[in-house]
């Protein structure tokens, strides 16, 4: 079924404003476009480090000279006349509620889970991430559609290949230390409950497909009874539910407090239970070891504007060192900045092109700074939880230094988002591009692979990292291609 994006926009817009206006309660719309039930009560819904930080520069707003359209005049008139003819005094405070609210149902119709609005409390909770401070259990999440199959549901609630739409919260990358690599959480793993509540991922009705249900009962194939015993079984379910954005709040803005989450890991046929005390978790963006028989270790965790720092002052020891061979750990690192990946990703390689991104009307090539190309072997140290800007940095450090990547395939998230700073402090995330690797490679929903599989099985013990140090050891220990005197 196709929908038309501007009468969709239109009437969203005004039921957004309306609704926040006058704190309706939220009603459940059995329909294609669902929309996953909100909490109208004041929370830091944490949505802001949903896929970290944004990868793109922030945008300043700027006076539009853009001429007056039919949809600017809907949205002020439906603004003008709740302020004129709603019962009550329209407060300052409800003006900005509205416009907030107006603001956020404009960004998420485009059915894309990685756009979002940030209220200035939110805001405070993506600049802190950048920094390197996470609170709740301390994981990076990513809000992943999939569809599914659901057997007997009917149109219009399934798609034209019959499917049905269902948003997962996703673990991205568990930072380092934080409550969620402690308990043992993975990148990848998908979380459904939040200390045994239900997180609403999609519009429970349809699951249970009460539209057929009707059906049945007007046929006369289905008593009144057995129909309204699966209502009230689905109405149920929404009371003892956690609708999503509650659930990033508990996931990612509590300092304390105990948190049980129930996970489905790919592999495993059964749900796993991992029990954990929120807190903040700092994270140190580069850090530095000396590993035995002249290798050094960096572990990259994030691509900051501290991380470059950090990796500039490393780099320049570990160049003027003995050492013989260096390990990049990348794993589990959410990314971050594609600036800041480009300045570091250029003290390795020694400049050329990181990758590109594709926006709507152009192709723009990321450039790195032409610096002193590293010469040591070099093995980069990959997983599921090294996603977005990491994974352009290590298959550009595989193209210019040869790079043997070790470990699994990453993430896949290949979307570029750019933060829109609002006057009031606020700010719209949106999807603005799409990232290729240096050789022009798509990699989102694909991932990066690695050129040696080793899957992290003992706890005890760092596996990949010691498949790590025997690659580099057979890199050292071969000879070097004797020089040719030319004639």
């Amino acid at each position: 079924m196709k929908v038309n994006i501007k009468k969709f926009t239109n009437v969203l817009v005004m039921l957004v404003v309306i609704a926040v206006a006058f704190n309706a309660g939220a009603s459940l719309r059995r329909s294609q476009n669902f929309v996953l039930p909100t909490d109208n009560k004041d929370n830091l819904s944490a949505s802001a480090i949903i896929k970290f930080t944004p990868e793109c520069n922030p945008v300043q707003l700027e006076k539009s000279k853009a001429a007056d359209t039919e949809d600017r005049q809907l949205f002020r008139n439906v603004y003008n006349l709740v302020k004129t003819h709603y019962v009550d005094y329209v407060t300052p405070e409800m003006e900005t509620k509205m416009a907030r609210g107006a603001v956020k149902g404009m960004v998420e119709s485009f059915n894309d889970p990685e756009n979002r609005f940030l209220d200035p409390i939110e805001r405070k909770l993506l600049d802190d991430a950048g920094n390197g401070r996470f609170y709740g259990i301390g994981a990076i999440l990513s809000l992943k559609s999939v569809k599914i199959d659901k057997p007997g549901i009917t149109q219009p609630s399934k798609d034209a290949n019959g499917k049905l739409d269902v948003v997962k919260i996703i673990i991205m990358s568990p930072m380092p230390g934080s409550p969620a690599e402690k308990a043992g959480l993975k990148a990848g793993d998908s979380i459904t409950h939040i200390n045994n509540k239900w997180i609403i991922t999609t519009d429970p009705f349809l699951l249970a497909n009460l539209d057929g249900l009707s059906k049945a009962v007007r046929n006369k194939e289905l008593g009144l009874f057995e129909y309204q015993k699966t209502f009230d079984m689905v109405e149920k379910q929404l009371e003892e539910g956690l609708d999503i954005p509650k659930a990033l709040e508990m996931l990612t803005a509590q300092s304390s407090g105990d948190i049980t989450v129930k996970v489905e890991r790919p592999g495993n046929k059964k749900p796993q239970e991992f029990k954990m005390q929120c807190s903040e978790t700092y994270v140190n963006p580069v850090v530095y070891k000396p590993l035995d028989k002249k290798i050094d270790y960096l572990k990259i965790s994030q691509f900051n504007s501290a991380a470059s720092i950090m990796f500039n002052k490393e780099i320049a020891r570990i160049k003027s060192s003995d050492s013989k061979g260096l390990i990049i750990d990348l794993r589990n690192n959410p990314g971050g900045l594609i600036n800041v990946g480009a300045q570091i990703a250029s003290k390795i390689s020694g400049g050329g092109k990181l990758g590109t991104v594709i926006k709507i009307n152009s192709r723009n090539p990321i450039t790195m700074a032409k610096s002193p190309k590293f010469n040591k072997p070099i093995v980069v140290l990959i997983n599921k939880g090294t996603a977005s800007v990491a994974e352009m940095v290590a298959a550009s450090w595989k193209s210019y230094n040869k790079a043997t990547l070790v470990g699994t395939n990453t993430f896949g998230d290949g979307l570029a988002q750019t933060p829109l700073i609002l006057k009031d402090g606020s700010t719209a995330v949106i999807t603005t591009g799409r990232m290729l690797t240096t050789s022009g490679a798509d990699f989102n929903g694909k991932g990066i692979a690695p050129d040696q599989i080793v899957i992290e099985t003992n706890k005890s013990k760092d596996s990949q990292l010691e498949a790590a140090q025997r690659i580099l050891l057979s890199k050292l220990s071969k000879p070097e291609n004797p020089k040719v005197n030319a004639k």
